[in-house]
């Protein structure tokens, strides 16, 4: 396993361990490569302006869940090929659509040797995910629906940073309702329905 790799795994299980410590380690390991996904049923609050720049929530009958795709011996969903993410359990289509564009463009522009890979940790349905993007070296990233399309909002090898998540609204439960303030240069509780 190469050093990047190793690196962006390792920080992956970092970010996620008070929710691995939580999750338990039962995992299914069927399904092209990832953890059968366990929804948790997590009710949030619609914003009642979707200016541009925000995140775009559709409102549905049902309340938006938290799936973890991580845990156990999981470090998330692994998508190496636009093929993999069929099998990614819960996942709205547009997600997917998504994530097999990013891994074939990171595919077709790679200089590395080893495969490039995305490693979806955590998704909610209302619009929102978290995983490891490795490619010649790693990094987390945040991705949102924003103005109806998914993008990454942000990317990064330390502590998801409070200014990003509070702009886009980014619900706690998705980064264990913690943030890295880096203004004030600590971190600090963050809560966000």
């Amino acid at each position: 396993m190469s050093t990047s790799r190793t690196t962006v795994r390792l920080a992956s299980l970092l970010l996620a361990l008070p929710g691995l410590l939580l999750a338990g380690c039962a995992t299914d390991e069927a399904g092209g490569g990832g953890a059968t996904p366990t929804p948790t049923s997590t009710p949030t609050s619609t914003p009642s302006d979707t200016a541009s720049g925000t995140p775009s929530q559709t409102p549905s009958a049902a309340p938006p869940r938290l799936i973890s795709y991580a845990g156990g011996e999981s470090l998330g969903y692994e998508v190496r090929t636009p093929e993999d993410v069929a099998g990614m359990k819960g996942a709205p289509a547009s997600f997917k659509r998504f994530i097999a564009r990013t891994v074939e463009r990171m595919a077709a522009r790679s200089t590395c040797e080893a495969p490039s890979a995305i490693y979806v940790e955590r998704l909610r349905t209302d619009g929102f995910a978290t995983g490891g993007v490795d490619d010649c070296g790693g990094y987390q990233a945040l991705w949102a629906q924003v103005d109806g399309r998914w993008q990454e909002i942000d990317g990064t090898q330390e502590m998801e940073g409070c200014a990003v998540l509070e702009e886009y609204r980014v619900p706690s439960d998705l980064v264990d309702g913690r943030c890295y303030d880096y203004e004030a240069k600590k971190q600090r509780d963050y809560q966000q329905d």
